[in-house]
């Protein structure tokens, strides 16, 4: 009997304290997104703390008048656009029918962006009044009403990562890895959001609900993994390691959508390739240091979804990442 790899999973993952993951216990699959979502799900009190703390360490490392970023002083930036990300999702945190047709007086204000300071804090107040974005419905998507963002970025999140997903792969890893830990390992780095920004393309190529895919998409999966920036950090992602991870990320989600998460068969192609680029930037380790988490999930968002940024926010990320003004990765 093949023995699972990996020890327990380590809560700080989840919250993602750091801007790395090298957990074993899960892979890399849980890491961040549960710590944003739940800030979204949270208390406007618990996002400003949070926010308090990225100020910190903006403050901390942030030298004003200088030409030349650090790593803190990027890391920072990111964290304070997913902080708005979760702020945006916390503002339309309802599942009523009524709240995605309302008018804009009617609908509730969302959270403000980090505050500015003497040392220009990226993100300011913002009101982000009004509703979730019009989206053109698939002709093959259920004329029911959605579930809310928030609702979308966990459904799909849970179907992929829930906890049957996680030990099939570490289990799996033993028989098709001559390192079954260090293959973990490598597969937190980045691997998760490079397997999330994959299932983008699949979308946008079909453009349909995630049940009505082909099997033929997760080839484009498997291609994203061994074509990533990061790849070449991660030299146990052999082929035979990446077909088995999205082999089974694929066939749990495809269940999930007509099984136990139908809510997928209810999301169209439009609002699953949002909350996928949402869970791309929640799950990165460092999207600072992942170029297609920041051009093709990062970006995307704040150009197609109205405020979900603020604007000081984007000028700084327009600051620190070439790609932001050019499309052109550092």
């Amino acid at each position: 009997m093949t023995t699972p790899v990996g020890g327990n999973h380590n809560s700080k993952c989840a919250t993602a304290k750091r801007h790395a993951c090298a957990c074993s216990g899960c892979g890399g699959s849980l890491h961040g997104w549960e710590g944003w979502v739940g800030l979204a799900k949270g208390s406007t009190g618990e996002r400003q703390a949070k926010r308090r703390g990225i100020e910190e360490t903006w403050a901390k490392y942030y030298k004003l008048g200088s030409k030349r970023s650090n790593a803190h002083v990027r890391g920072a930036v990111t964290d304070f656009a997913r902080l708005e990300l979760a702020g945006w999702l916390a503002s339309r945190d309802t599942d009523k029918p009524s709240d995605l047709s309302r008018s804009k007086s009617e609908s509730r204000r969302g959270d403000e962006g980090p505050a500015g300071t003497a040392t220009a804090v990226p993100g300011e107040p913002i009101d982000k009044t009004g509703v979730e974005p019009a989206i053109n419905q698939d002709s093959s998507a259920v004329d029911l009403p959605r579930p809310s963002p928030i609702k979308q970025v966990e459904t799909l999140a849970q179907a992929m990562t829930a906890e049957t997903v996680r030990r099939k792969i570490l289990t799996e890893l033993a028989i098709v890895s001559p390192d079954a830990t260090e293959a973990a390992r490598q597969l937190a780095n980045h691997g998760w959001c490079d397997l999330f920004l994959g299932l983008v393309q699949v979308v946008e190529k079909y453009k349909t609900t995630i049940d009505k895919i082909p099997e033929w998409g997760k080839r484009i999966v498997k291609q994203a993994l061994r074509d990533s920036s990061i790849q070449a950090k991660r030299p146990m992602l052999t082929d035979r390691v990446i077909d088995m991870v999205v082999d089974n990320v694929w066939s749990a989600l495809k269940g999930a959508a007509t099984g136990e998460f139908p809510l997928l068969g209810f999301i169209d192609s439009k609002a699953t390739i949002r909350s996928l680029r949402i869970l791309a930037v929640f799950s990165c380790p460092a999207p600072e240091d992942h170029d297609e988490v920041r051009e093709h999930a990062l970006k995307p968002l704040a150009d197609e979804v109205a405020g979900i940024l603020t604007e000081k926010t984007k000028e700084w990320l327009a600051k620190l990442f070439k790609e932001w003004m050019t499309g052109e990765a550092e």
